[in-house]
């Protein structure tokens, strides 16, 4: 048996040479005129300034301006791990679980160390909330879901997976009770879902599902409810009407999302998978405006129109990104987004603050407000604002989502220095 597996590893390196070298001879055929044209323009002077400049741009355009060259590295690479028959990825950095999930890879497991002043910071965001007279007092800060579950994931023993994230969470959850500041954790809401794990997180990449999305958009709304007396029900429709799973269309695409993490160690190795994504079944109506003092709206209709780029998702197979579906921009911006509702306008005023991975989870909650304002805490384009901007909307509950892996600096930029 394990001679056929050598024969088979060695087999598939052939191969893979072949391939190579193919690749590469295709790909200096496609660059071949790109390299002439520019030794034609390459001035004989300049040979004298720097002897090795022409040798040096050539190599450069030959190194960086191979057709899909990242790709093809990648995919020989998966093709090797696989051949070994490995479960992890360029030293540890992903995991594959035996179900075939994969899993971010840490040896350097440590508490972080800022978590103490980041609970501070988000106390004084907190507090901001309540000393301020323009908005009704409710803030919420929730914390992200994780796929990996401590005791339930199925990792082979003895690899290095990144349990950290989830402890840091639950420190700095802790920190956040001390200091009274309201609290709720999504991981509790994935675990007692009615869906099974493969329905609410991806396979190849770190965060949930659309389907997650819509119920956790369903569980928030609960939650405020419950502890502010915000109400997302709308007036003749049954509690829980947008909550629903019933009420939405699912849409399935077929091998059609490669997620971050199998992006990073190849197809091979990480693979695809469905892509499902849920549509409301009632009737909407949506106007999204770009930044915060724009009286002219970037895109008006339906929520299928207006909030979901449906061209993006029926062209690009296999290279779908959540975040550019969901709050798509022709510029790649994604820092502010207000969400009117014109379909429930005795709905609540909602300020959404987190990272690209709540995107989807907004968009769904928006769907029970009057008005959702998104402010993404990863790229504010309006640095200078950012405080204004958190402050201005006369909102009934402020939202700050947080990551279990996003709990640094580049996460919360804001009240730095006054959170002491």
């Amino acid at each position: 048996m394990k001679n056929n597996r050598i024969l088979i590893f060695h087999f598939t390196a052939l191969v893979l040479f072949v391939i190579y070298f193919a690749a590469a001879g295709y790909s200096g055929i496609l660059t071949y005129r790109s390299i002439i044209r520019r030794i034609v323009r390459y001035q004989f002077w300049e040979s004298w300034v720097n002897p090795r400049g022409l040798n040096d741009q050539l190599s450069d355009y030959v190194l960086y301006n191979i057709p899909n060259r990242d790709t093809l590295i990648r995919n020989i690479y998966s093709y090797l791990m696989l051949a070994q028959d490995k479960k992890e990825s360029r030293n540890f950095t992903v995991i594959k679980d035996d179900a075939g999930y994969l899993h971010q890879g840490d040896f350097y497991q440590l508490p972080n160390s800022a978590i103490r002043y980041f609970s501070l910071r988000v106390r004084a965001l907190s507090n901001t909330f309540k000393n301020n007279s323009y908005h009704k007092g409710a803030f919420l800060a929730l914390a992200g879901g994780n796929k990996l579950n401590a005791g339930s994931t199925p990792i082979y023993t003895g690899y290095p997976v990144n349990y950290m994230a989830d402890v840091n969470l639950d420190s700095l959850l802790i920190n956040l009770f001390q200091y009274g500041v309201e609290t709720f954790d999504l991981r509790n809401v994935f675990k007692n879902s009615t869906m099974n794990y493969e329905e609410i997180y991806y396979k190849t990449d770190r965060g949930w599902s659309p389907m997650a999305a819509l119920e956790a958009a369903g569980a928030i709304a609960a939650r405020v409810k419950q502890k502010f007396g915000v109400s997302m029900d709308p007036p003749g429709e049954p509690a829980g009407f947008f909550r629903d799973a019933n009420n939405y269309q699912k849409y399935q695409y077929y091998n059609a999302y490669q997620g971050a993490y199998s992006r990073t160690v190849g197809r091979p190795f990480g693979g695809d998978e469905d892509f499902i994504i849920p549509l409301p079944l009632f009737k909407t109506s949506f106007t999204v405006y770009d930044t915060p003092y724009s009286s002219m709206p970037i895109r008006e209709g339906d929520f299928s129109d207006v909030l979901i780029d449906s061209d993006y998702l029926n062209a690009n197979s296999r290279n779908l990104d959540p975040v550019s579906i969901f709050l798509y921009d022709e510029n790649g911006q994604y820092s502010y987004r207000r969400i009117v509702n014109n379909s429930n306008p005795k709905g609540p005023n909602i300020l959404f603050i987190g990272g690209m991975d709540f995107v989807p989870t907004a968009i769904y909650l928006s769907l029970m407000c009057r008005e959702l304002t998104f402010i993404s805490v990863e790229s504010p384009v309006y640095n200078r604002l950012i405080d204004d901007l958190i402050a201005e909307p006369d909102s009934d509950c402020t939202i700050f989502g947080i990551e279990p892996d996003g709990i640094n600096d580049s996460l919360f930029p804001f009240f730095k220095g006054s959170a002491y």
